[in-house]
């Protein structure tokens, strides 16, 4: 979910509930976890690459297009498997 919509968690409002101020924790954990594991799994050569990348969603995208090419270059291969 994190990698696929990139959800960063909203700020928290002026006088934050415990509610709220949990649910925004749990939110901003998500997304760290999510980067880690993504940075864990990967061989020291891609790492490098990913490194710099704030987010889960931009290192998922990152790998992606690396790793499978743009739209525009997977359309160029399907043309030419025709």
């Amino acid at each position: 979910e994190v990698v696929e919509n990139g959800n960063n968690p909203a700020p928290l409002p002026n006088n934050p509930t415990v509610a709220q101020i949990r649910f925004h924790n749990e939110e901003v954990a998500k997304e760290d976890r999510a980067l880690a594991i993504i940075q864990v799994v990967v061989h020291d050569d891609v790492f490098i690459k990913i490194l710099n990348l704030e987010t889960a969603k931009k290192a998922w995208d990152k790998l992606n297009e690396d790793f499978q090419g743009s739209e525009r270059t997977r359309r160029v291969k399907v043309l030419n498997l025709r």
